[in-house]
């Protein structure tokens, strides 16, 4: 009996020592390290800024067709279109609730990139939030586009032609790059990175329908 009693005493202090780091605090195991969360109304935000060989907030004629300041693209721009990985072209409204026109950038909601889906824990039945592995991070030849049949005029004065369509882009290897470092992020149970990413990771560019046309039949968006 004293044997039996020994031998229990003896594993629980090696499980206490197990759980102790090199620095002599308790490791956290995977149960305590906290899942991600959606916070209520959380947001993919998708910055508009200029290049560095732009000037800062002007809009000039490029080859007829007009470049618009980083202001008027948040503020006009209607739709943003892109491609899945099997090529599927798909649309994304920009509505008024999703201009961030302080900021300079457009909201997408959060459930584009991750969504609840159900998982067992214990035995039980729960729902947490997964990275889509077809999410929006994983599209392509993103764009702004404005679908206007009339001209319109900006506040500021400036008229945009009728049909202009492509008015700012996503550079192919800037997603690439997104997406990489939001995954890297998710799998290491980084929470606060990935909210990081969810704000900064992601920038339009002033273009033209005719340059974004020619980079797309050059094969480098």
């Amino acid at each position: 009996m004293k044997k039996t009693k020994l031998f229990v005493a003896l594993a629980f202090v090696l499980g206490a020592v197990a759980l102790v780091g090199c620095n002599g605090k308790s490791q956290p195991t995977q149960k305590e390290k906290e899942p991600f969360y959606a916070k209520e109304g959380s947001f993919l935000y998708l910055n508009v800024r200029n290049s560095n060989t732009m000037k800062t907030e002007t809009e000039k004629q490029e080859e007829g067709n007009l470049l618009l300041s980083p202001l008027n693209i948040v503020k006009y721009a209607s739709t943003i279109i892109s491609v899945d990985t099997k090529n599927q072209q798909g649309n994304y409204a920009v509505t008024d609730k999703l201009r961030d026109i302080e900021n300079c950038r457009i909201k997408m909601w959060s459930e584009m990139v991750i969504s609840k889906r159900p998982h067992k824990i214990d035995g039980k039945r729960v729902e947490k939030w997964t990275l889509l592995d077809d999410g929006w991070i994983s599209r392509r030849d993103v764009r702004l586009v404005i679908c206007n049949i009339d001209p319109i005029t900006t506040d500021d004065g400036v008229v945009i032609p009728s049909n202009t369509r492509v008015i700012a882009y996503i550079p192919n290897a800037k997603m690439d790059v997104a997406q990489k470092a939001i995954r890297k992020a998710w799998s290491e149970g980084n929470n606060e990175e990935v909210y990081r990413l969810f704000q900064e990771a992601f920038t339009f560019i002033p273009i033209t329908d005719k340059a974004w046309k020619e980079l797309k039949a050059k094969g480098e968006l």
